[in-house]
Formats: structure tokens, sequence, C-alpha cells
């Protein structure tokens, strides 16, 4: 996405936290572009993403409640990862124990929704899976949030992007998974 900001003309910024999920932190990356400004900080204020495209529904929730904008778009695939802290009944934000249970994907976006976000569910691992290669999940999320409009980015440069950066071999995969979650996009935003 930031690549493709930049190809566009506009001026980006990133700030990514990785590597840590095992040990019950978050793993999460920003990305803000603007055509205006030149300079602005690399992570997004709470309460003013305008697109959260989350990989597991818990930790989705766990960052959108604190960064989601009262008109963004939260995009969630509906795969359950069981995150350690939730298996465990610990948090990591808190010393106080936490009721053991993996709330349904219905009531995380509900909590989600009261931000006054609009959130979309998609099993985006199954269609990866059809795809024939699972790792393929974000492309799919990826194209579903370009065809939402929240991006103020072409389709034609993110497929020439991803010609250009996909591993070796997999460039045609990408593009398919990219064109098959553009058309996934639903008229009814709130269930795929």
């Amino acid at each position: 996405m930031s690549e493709v900001a930049v190809r566009e003309g506009l001026n980006v910024n990133t700030y990514e936290v990785l590597g840590t999920a095992h040990r019950g932190t978050l793993v999460f990356s920003f990305v803000r572009m603007s055509e205006n400004i030149k300079e602005f900080s690399n992570q997004i204020p709470a309460g003013e993403a305008d697109l959260l495209i989350g990989f597991e529904p818990l930790e989705a929730l766990r960052l959108g409640m604190l960064w989601m904008s009262e008109e963004g778009l939260a995009i969630l695939n509906t795969k359950r990862v069981i995150p350690i802290y939730e298996s465990l009944g610990k948090d990591v934000f808190s010393d106080e124990p936490r009721p053991r249970g993996y709330p349904p994907n219905e009531e995380i976006s509900d909590f989600l929704e009261s931000t006054g976000a609009t959130v979309m569910t998609v099993d985006a691992s199954e269609i990866a899976e059809k795809l024939g290669n699972k790792v393929v999940v974000n492309t799919v999320m990826l194209g579903m949030a370009v065809a939402s409009g929240v991006l103020p980015l072409s389709k034609e440069t993110f497929k020439d992007t991803i010609k250009i950066l996909a591993p070796e071999g997999t460039a045609e995969l990408n593009l398919q998974a990219f064109q098959t979650g553009i058309d996934t996009l639903p008229e009814n935003p709130r269930s795929i």
C-alpha cells in the first residue's frame, strides 16, 4: 500500500510493530498518506484511522476500539487464531484476570460498530485457500479495501506494483487474489 501511494505521488509514513504476537502483544502496522502535508507523525492518533484491515477478529477489535474513526471502515477476516493471552485468560494491558472464551464474531463486529465505523466481515482465509495459497489472504483483503473507495489509490497502480513486488512466481496468483477481493466487496457491508 505504501509503495502504491509513493508511486502516485503521495507523502507516506509507516510504522510497524512486529514479531511479538506469541508473547501476547499486538502486531500491527500504520500507513499514513497525504497529498498536502509533507511532515506528519508515522503513528495514527487514537480515533483517527480511516481503514482497519484485520487478519484476526479479536486482534482487530483490540486495535479498532482505540484507533478507528467514526467514519472508518474495518474489514475483518473471520478466521480465528486464538491468541495466547486469550487461551491463558490474561491480558497484556492489565493484571486483572479476564473471562475465558472468545467472543462470537458478531459481537466483535458490534463492538467495532459502536465506534461509528462500518464493519465488513469476510472469510478471506477460505477465499485464499480456494485460490490455492492461504498466504494471499492479505492480497484478497487489500483488493476489498481498494474496491471500498477508502483508499485514494488506483487499482491499476496496485496491479502494476503487485507485478513488480510479488515474490518470484507469485505475481499472477497475487493479481488473481487482488481482483477476487475487489469482486468480493458486497453491497451490504456487514457480512460476506
